[in-house]
């Protein structure tokens, strides 16, 4: 039964929860689907957290495509889970037209790409500069996101720059951001952005 898959029980409970934290519970492709499903037609979930399921770019994907009309989904949490460059750029893509998101986080993914460390040709560069780009193409178009989390990683100081521009031309309210950034100049080196109004 769909009860069985990991993670799944407290969407299809009687009376379901505004907030659920499934955070380490081991969540797979099938149940990321069948959250995705679930939360295209819930109307009562505030809140949900996959923190370190290690989802990956395919659940993200199922996860955007249940949060992109959401109506009531304040906070996504989804810390640690391999999205990298792909798996931001289908949550980005979600937030583009998503209402109700005020809190994104999105620590410890590798949005900013693995080659962030690396001496980058033109065409790698453009690879690992595609999350960040989604992202701040997404700044660009969301008017209700407040809070974003980006720390860990491994941009670069040109995909932060892309969300700074996003920030200072498009976005009016976003009220804090935060991020760490990896130098190209300075192999290893990192700082702390944070960006409030």
């Amino acid at each position: 039964p769909l009860s069985d898959l990991r993670g799944v029980r407290p969407f299809v409970q009687p009376g379901a929860p505004s907030r659920i934290d499934l955070s380490e519970s081991g969540l797979g492709l099938a149940s990321c689907a069948v959250i995705g499903c679930i939360l295209a037609s819930n109307t009562v979930m505030a809140e949900l957290s996959l923190d370190r399921n290690n989802i990956g770019a395919e659940g993200a994907a199922w996860i955007a495509d249940g949060v992109r009309g959401h109506p009531v989904l304040r906070i996504l949490s989804l810390r640690e889970n391999n999205l990298g460059v792909q798996g931001a750029k289908v949550i980005a893509e979600a937030l583009e037209v998503n209402r109700s998101i005020t809190t994104l986080r999105l620590g410890s993914n590798q949005v900013g790409g693995h080659d962030a460390f690396q001496d980058c040709t033109n065409a790698k560069l453009a690879q690992t500069l595609a999350g960040p780009a989604a992202i701040a193409l997404a700044l660009a178009k969301n008017s209700t996101l407040t809070e974003l989390e980006l720390e860990s990683n491994a941009l670069r100081a040109e995909g932060a720059g892309k969300i700074l521009r996003a920030l200072g031309e498009a976005n009016r309210t976003l009220r804090r951001c935060a991020w760490t950034t990896t130098s190209s100049w300075r192999r290893g080196a990192r700082w702390c952005s944070v960006c409030s109004r």
